[in-house]
């Protein structure tokens, strides 16, 4: 990692890096189940009973994950410093926003959109590096940025049927905006001796700290879901958001921020490969082509 306005050099990555960044390859792999799922979850149609709404499901899958992580480490408590505790908060707030926008979004957009947007992420990364981390990152990972981003809008081909922006676009762009600024100071943070679990810990409480806050101000009412829907959110809480999240605050040190964005771009790739394999979804040349690129971007981001 760089100080100061230096150049991000590739002998100050960690010796461990590759371990890193496959751990990170994983944790994108759950994250791309999520979409489906999330669009599940808050779509009425696909359930008997009252569904949840984009709030109470974020309200639900991170106070389960508060509370599993907890029972865990129940003395996680005592072990809360100032600099957990003010970061966790920061950082807490910023996954409320991102969560809720996406989660709003996928009411009126795609999943293919909504992966797309929310991947636009990787480009505020770098000008985010020079603001926060006083980091230049170096041009193979800026032009592995672009080549990945090219790739992703050839893979998913978001404007061929609906070109017009709707609300759920709008909220997608608003996440993407702050995951960019949350992978920024995640890296930030966890290169200054912060304690990984205790501060993973307070991101939790203070997301459904806010959740809550919204739920009662909304008048949102507590429902009992059906078996199938329990269980989603219950994956969603314990695996895609807990497990995820102290992966990538445990493995995101030993990389640069802009080659975990690179990683991250990844989600739509994959999310195409398991509707691929599970829906039986084909690809297009340009698709083929897009995945290509993206590979491309990731080899460009490892060698310059």
């Amino acid at each position: 990692m760089i100080k100061g306005g230096a150049v991000l050099k590739k002998n100050e990555l960690a010796p461990n890096h590759f371990i890193a960044e496959g751990v990170l390859v994983f944790v994108t792999i759950l994250w791309s189940t999520t979409f489906i799922l999330v669009q599940r979850a808050i779509t009425p149609q696909y359930w008997k009973g009252a569904s949840f709404t984009p709030n109470s499901l974020i309200t639900y899958r991170f106070t389960i994950s508060a509370i599993a992580l907890f029972l865990w480490k129940p003395k996680i408590i005592q072990q809360i410093k100032k600099i957990e505790l003010r970061a966790g908060i920061l950082l807490g707030a910023l996954l409320y926003v991102a969560f809720l926008t996406q989660t709003i979004g996928l009411q009126y957009t795609t999943t293919t959109k909504s992966g797309f947007i929310t991947a636009l992420s990787i480009i505020f990364i770098p000008f985010l590096s020079i603001a926060i981390e006083k980091k230049i990152p170096p041009l193979g990972s800026i032009v592995g940025t672009f080549l990945a981003l090219t790739g992703l809008y050839l893979l998913l081909n978001p404007f061929a049927e609906q070109s017009a922006i709707n609300r759920g676009d709008i909220m997608t762009l608003i996440c993407a905006v702050t995951w960019g600024f949350y992978i920024v100071l995640l890296s930030y943070y966890t290169t200054r001796g912060i304690q990984i679990l205790p501060f993973v810990f307070v991101q939790f409480v203070a997301m459904a700290v806010l959740c809550w806050i919204y739920f009662a101000a909304a008048g949102e009412r507590i429902i009992l879901p059906e078996f199938q829907l329990a269980a989603i959110v219950i994956f969603l809480g314990l695996f895609c958001t807990l497990l995820t999240t102290l992966l990538q605050n445990q493995y995101q040190k030993f990389t640069t921020s802009t080659r975990a964005a690179l990683i991250y771009s990844a989600e739509p790739l994959l999310v195409a490969i398991l509707g691929y394999l599970i829906l039986n979804e084909q690809m297009t040349i340009p698709q083929i082509l897009g995945g290509i690129l993206i590979v491309a971007g990731v080899i460009c981001s490892e060698l310059f």
